[in-house]
């Protein structure tokens, strides 16, 4: 029998999906991240530390970040990785623009070169758009806590694109 906090997951998966391609950046690899978190949450699962108040997608959430933060799925490298060539902005929108020169592309390189004790917090807030306590419900951890790893995050993630911009003659102000 499904329940409504079944229902509510199901409706959620587009929003699951998108956060585990953020979090893997590869789709395989989010592929893999979401069945086993649907598994563990059709199980009745909590991430370690997590409410069972949490609504039915927060819960997902929990799950994903548990998986990736302590599972071992996150084997990333805490140096900043080499930018591709080509703008990723999507067909027309690049206007056959160097990724070096697209503010799109350089503002996700240097969020996915955060360590992702800072980077999933990150996403939770500013992209995800929960609030400090919600993503501290989530992560187990309290809002202040939350709110000075967005800054750190946010702050360093400013000092990327400012080192960019003295350092590249290519930069450009402008949105693809």
């Amino acid at each position: 029998m499904i329940n409504q906090d079944s229902i509510a997951g199901i409706e959620a998966l587009p929003r699951i999906w998108a956060f585990a391609l953020r979090l893997t950046e590869q789709e395989r690899d989010a592929e893999r991240l979401v069945v086993q978190a649907c598994r563990r949450f059709s199980a009745g699962e909590l991430s370690r530390g997590a409410s069972r108040c949490l609504r039915p997608l927060h819960r997902f959430f929990s799950i994903m970040a548990t998986l990736w933060l302590e599972e071992g799925y996150a084997q990333r490298h805490a140096q900043l990785r080499p930018l591709g060539a080509d703008c990723a902005c999507g067909p027309g929108t690049s206007g056959g623009r160097a990724a070096t020169e697209c503010i799109h592309c350089l503002l996700r390189h240097a969020v996915a070169s955060l360590p992702d004790s800072q980077r999933v917090p990150m996403l939770l807030v500013l992209v995800e758009g929960l609030s400090y306590a919600e993503a501290g419900d989530v992560l187990s951890m309290s809002k202040n806590e939350v709110a000075e790893i967005v800054a750190q995050g946010r702050a360093k993630v400013a000092g990327m694109l400012g080192k960019h911009r003295q350092h590249s003659a290519a930069w450009q102000s402008e949105l693809c």
